[in-house]
């Protein structure tokens, strides 16, 4: 499994960070956003059908599949 986030999908930047945006010790909210053209793709882990764990955040991340 790769763990390096590809360029944003949109703009092409190299300027793309994944965040956790969770609470500790209740749920992961994984964010990997494009600080160039600041689209963000939202992960959640409680809602039904969401990527809950970073390996699957960057996983949808670089394979460009979104909801």
């Amino acid at each position: 499994m790769e763990n390096k986030l590809k360029l944003c999908p949109f703009c092409g930047s190299k300027d793309v960070v994944l965040e956790d945006n969770g609470v500790e010790d209740d749920f992961e909210d994984w964010c990997v956003f494009c600080n160039n053209c600041y689209i963000c793709l939202i992960c959640p882990g409680k809602e039904p059908g969401a990527v809950a764990t970073k390996k699957d955040a960057i996983k949808a991340w670089n394979k460009r599949y979104f909801k």
